[in-house]
């Protein structure tokens, strides 16, 4: 995220604007009651400032996590790009950008040389380039699935991403691509020492150890049992005229529980078998 003190600023007075007209449409439903002009501004503040918010948040994180960066907290590597290698560095990842077997850069990068260093800070779980800010988490958004060095010239720190492509599914890959001077490899070599381990993917919870996971959803079909044997039979003994709400929410949770436990067990047999 380029500048996100800025991009907060934008996405508050989206949220204010998206809160004063639904404060706007309730202060008119209260004096005229229902019509166009009070529902009116609820509806498109209510379209306006959820999403806004989201990204609100996230840049508040940006934030905090650039300044943890730049005051040196749990940072691995940082090194400079000179303006010579910066323009060398722009030059390739055009080139890389373009290729079909690679993807577009994440890095917003300066059309022209600058006038000195740009710093480069990596830290545990974000990096910091030119003062754009990026989170390098497996199963963060965007998710961290692979770093590699590309040697260039100028060598290249690549953190492959992906980003969700939008409620209806599928993903959108990318890549932060950083520039890494002949005199900064022993700390680039430390960021992939860091981050390679972290992105081997491994088999989830419920695959790591088959047998414990059977029993237990035998001790979850055991207690589903039970909690479906007490909700109905509490819900039978009811008198006439009483509120079977808690009883049938008890079988009906019961009922799911047991459900769960017979799909995951069924899964984890399908994933393991020979």
């Amino acid at each position: 995220m380029r500048n996100p003190a800025r991009k907060a600023l934008y996405l508050l007075l989206a949220v204010l604007a998206g809160s004063a007209l639904i404060w706007i449409g309730i202060e008119r439903y209260e004096r005229i009651g229902e019509s166009w002009s009070s529902t009116g501004p609820i509806l498109l503040g209510l379209t306006i400032a959820p999403l806004p918010l989201l990204f609100l948040i996230q840049a508040l994180f940006a934030i905090r996590g650039q300044a943890l960066l730049r005051a040196g907290h749990r940072v691995i590597a940082r090194w400079e790009v000179y303006p010579a290698e910066w323009e060398q560095f722009r030059r390739l990842d055009s080139r890389r950008s373009a290729d079909p077997d690679s993807s577009p850069n994440d890095l917003w990068t300066r059309k022209a040389a600058p006038g000195g260093p740009v710093e480069v800070i990596v830290g545990e779980s974000s990096a910091l380039v030119d003062g754009s800010y990026h989170v390098l988490r497996p199963g963060g958004l965007p998710e961290l699935r692979e770093v590699r060095l590309f040697d260039g010239p100028p060598a290249c720190l690549e953190f492959a991403l992906l980003y969700p492509r939008s409620r209806y599914g599928g993903t959108v890959p990318a890549t932060l691509r950083i520039p890494v001077p002949p005199g900064s490899r022993g700390a680039a070599q430390r960021v992939l020492d860091h981050y390679r381990p972290r992105t081997v993917r491994r088999p989830g919870l419920a695959l790591r150890n088959p047998p414990r996971t059977y029993r237990i959803c035998a001790v979850l079909l055991v207690a589903a049992a039970a909690m479906a044997a007490l909700g109905y039979g509490w819900a039978s003994g009811l008198a006439d005229g009483a509120d079977p709400l808690v009883p049938l929410a008890l079988l009906i949770a019961g009922i799911g529980l047991g459900a769960f436990a017979l799909l995951l067990a069924l899964a984890v047999w399908l994933v393991t078998r020979p």
